[in-house]
């Protein structure tokens, strides 16, 4: 288990931290919090390599997804920057990029904590908006 006690603060440097492997070829993360090391809970911060995919695959939970830099491509669509996506429990897909991306990523209770995110998202989007 990492960082799973919310009770806690936690801090974390994460331009500190090493990129670790994933179970796809060419995706790597940062991992924030862990419940385990495949399942479960998990905040991470997602690395695609430009032409990495990742198979079809299950969220009993759910997903939560910011894409930080680059383009999040599934069945659903192509998203930059910026873009929420919430994948309801039970729901399935399939990712990839012709490009590098960021993003990051929750899973499990993390379609429970999305208000998280609003300030988050508000801050990212202050910060790379175009300027008139």
């Amino acid at each position: 288990m990492l960082n799973m006690n919310f009770q806690e603060s936690v801090i974390i440097e994460t331009e500190n931290q090493e990129w670790q492997p994933s179970p796809a070829s060419k995706v790597f993360r940062k991992p924030l919090a862990r419940e385990d090391r495949e399942s479960g809970h998990a905040t991470s911060i997602v690395q695609y390599v430009a032409g990495a995919s990742f198979p079809e695959h299950l969220h009993p939970a759910g997903e939560e997804i910011l894409v930080l830099s680059g383009i999040f491509s599934d069945e659903a669509g192509n998203f930059g920057p910026g873009s929420y996506l919430r994948n309801p429990p039970g729901s399935s897909h399939a990712n990839g990029t012709d490009l590098s991306r960021l993003s990051l990523v929750l899973l499990e209770s993390a379609c429970l904590r999305s208000w998280m995110l609003q300030p988050f998202m508000r801050l990212w989007s202050s910060l790379y908006s175009p300027r008139l």
